[in-house]
This record gives C-alpha cells, sequence and structure tokens, in this order.
C-alpha cells in the first residue's frame, strides 16, 4: 500500500517538503535513538523509526500540528544547547537521557507548548513506529493474521518469541 512506504525517498521528500535542515534531521534523528537505543534488539536508529515519525507528521496531521511539532524540535534544540553548553547530538547517550528525563519533568504535563507537543508526539510515534517496524512485527512478534484456535495453557519460556497483540 502506498500510504505504508516509510522509505528512505519518501522521508527525504517529506523532509525537503517541511524545509526541515541537516541539523534538525539529525536532532530527530538522536533524540528518537535515545528514546529507544540498540541494546540486545537493534534501536530506532537501526530501524530507521524516524522516517516514520517525518511521514506520520506529513500524513496524519494537520498544518498546524506540523508548524507546532517543527517549533517545538527548535525549541528543544535551543534548550538543550542552553542547559548544557552542547547540541543533543555532541552529547552522549547517558547525557542525552538525562536531558530528556531533566526537560520532561521541568516542563508541565498540561503545558500546551510547542516543546511539550514536540517531546510527547516524538515519543508516541517513536514507540508507535518502533513496534509496528517490519523487523518487530516479523521477528520478534510474529503477526498472525487469522487467529488460530485455543490450546491447552502451556508453559512460556523466555526464548519463545511470541505476539503480545494476538
Amino acid at each position: 500500500m502506498p500510504s505504508c512506504n516509510f522509505s528512505e525517498e519518501k522521508a527525504a521528500q517529506v523532509i525537503e517538503e517541511f524545509q526541515i535542515n541537516q541539523g534538525q534531521k539529525d536532532l530527530l534523528k538522536d533524540l528518537i535513538s535515545a528514546i529507544i537505543p540498540k541494546d540486545n534488539l537493534p534501536g530506532a536508529e537501526d530501524l530507521k523509526v524516524e522516517n516514520f515519525v517525518w511521514i506520520m507528521l506529513k500524513e496524519t496531521f494537520d498544518k498546524a500540528s506540523r508548524t507546532s511539532f517543527i517549533a517545538g524540535l527548535n525549541q528543544f534544540s535551543k534548550r538543550i544547547e542552553k542547559e548544557n553548553a552542547k547540541t543533543f547530538t555532541e552529547l552522549s547517550q547517558d547525557e542525552k537521557v538525562a536531558a530528556l528525563y531533566e526537560l520532561d519533568a521541568e516542563i508541565e504535563i498540561d503545558d500546551a507548548s510547542d516543546l511539550r507537543y514536540f517531546i510527547d508526539l516524538s515519543k508516541k510515534l517513536a514507540i508507535q513506529g518502533y513496534l509496528q517496524s517490519q523487523y518487530i512485527m516479523t521477528e520478534i512478534m510474529p503477526y498472525q493474521l487469522v487467529p488460530g484456535g485455543h490450546g491447552n495453557c502451556e508453559d512460556v519460556s523466555a526464548g519463545k518469541r511470541i505476539n503480545i497483540y494476538g
């Protein structure tokens, strides 16, 4: 389905349409990587989740929401640089996570600012894109198109791959 295309080419078209510069592009990529880092499983950067975020932003959000997101991205960049004397991309992984926790704690949950909107939407779309990536849906939680029958109870071992949605 064409609307489910999260390729590099389509993401590049969206980024060009939004007039996003390389610094903004790298910032979102680093933020998404800090939210879902690589561990035993591939991280968000490995699965190109930032492409999902850009494309979902274009295809499912109105112009006011997109404008707020990009304004929040710019505010995030300035705020991190002001508080850490480094850009977000220059911080180590631990410093990025700590900066995110601090910033998240500083901004009120009910704050209607662009920065709060950007952080919340980035987290939401990063998690959604990661969980719905081809790797996760085929290797970690294999998707079953048609639900199977109900069997007896069975023990689940740590090595068994299951689909938590089915």
